[in-house]
């Protein structure tokens, strides 16, 4: 895993991005990107989110929308904000990813940025992980701004953008706004 410095400009754009009251203004569209269609009912939770296992069995749409994402256009950036806690990071429940993701995970904390500009989309796989899994939500940005997705509990993701086509890649990997 490679890390680019980035200007000072642009993390603080990037910072600034971030912060829930400025969402709202940067962007046309708000939602939930979701699994399901509706939001469930309390007795359908119970029924058919079972933590770990919901998890893994739908973690790969999300992964899958990512790369989408990044290869829908040729000159597409993603940066991944670690948020304020990134410290936290380093007391991980270890079981929860593999040894070689959990030496991916220390290089970065030792890096001490909380904003990782993505140069190989395979690198995103990591931080979405800690996000399906309930590990540590991180902010993902795509094309410096357009879109934005939040990591949330029970696949819940809150996701901000900023032109209707991106409607069309999430339902091609089987995901929802709603």
């Amino acid at each position: 895993m490679q890390f680019i410095e980035l200007n000072t400009n642009l993390y603080r754009v990037l910072d600034q991005l971030v912060q829930q009251d400025s969402l709202n203004k940067q962007f046309r569209y708000t939602g939930i990107l979701d699994v399901f269609s509706y939001c469930l009912s309390e007795d359908e939770a119970k029924t058919l989110i079972h933590p770990y296992e919901y998890h893994l069995k739908h973690e790969y749409k999300f992964i899958n929308l990512f790369k989408s994402l990044f290869e829908e256009n040729a000159s597409s950036t993603c940066f991944v904000h670690l948020g304020n806690s990134i410290e936290e990071l380093r007391k991980i429940n270890h079981g929860l990813l593999n040894q070689n993701e959990l030496k991916e995970l220390n290089y970065v904390t030792n890096r001490g940025s909380r904003i990782i500009q993505i140069e190989d989309i395979n690198e995103i796989e990591l931080f979405l992980k800690l996000s399906t899994r309930e590990i540590h939500f991180c902010d993902y940005i795509f094309n410096y701004g357009e879109l934005m997705v939040r990591g949330n509990f029970d696949l819940s993701f809150p996701i901000y953008y900023k032109e209707k086509e991106y409607l069309t890649i999430i339902e091609k990997n089987n995901l929802y706004v709603r």
